[in-house]
């Protein structure tokens, strides 16, 4: 599992069939765990992911970044869902809480 910069973060889906990393290049990726392979395309920020984490159900995922965003992603195939969320500073982190809607 390899990025063109730093991982910073790497975390298992709740089944444990893929691991999602970040890296200081701006990407996310997800892989699956048994051959290493990525899963869809890289999850792009404009500047270093801080932070992901898999939903308890392991169906998104959210990642953080110091591009002042944090964004949510389908944990299926890494396509975004709905527009960055924007915030006034570098985002360091970012958590999951299960709801009603299951994220």
């Amino acid at each position: 599992m390899r990025h063109q910069d730093g991982v910073t973060f790497a975390q298992f889906s709740p089944d444990g069939q893929r691991v999602v990393t970040v890296s200081q290049d701006g990407t996310a990726w997800l892989w699956d765990a048994a051959s290493s392979t990525t899963i869809g395309e890289p999850m792009r920020h404009g500047a270093v992911v801080t932070f992901v984490q898999f939903s308890p159900d392991g169906q998104r995922v959210v990642t953080a970044s110091r591009d002042g965003t944090a964004r949510l992603w389908d944990a299926a195939s890494g396509q975004a869902i709905g527009e960055p969320m924007q915030h006034g500073g570098v985002v360091t982190s970012a958590q999951s809480a299960r709801m009603a809607s299951g994220w």
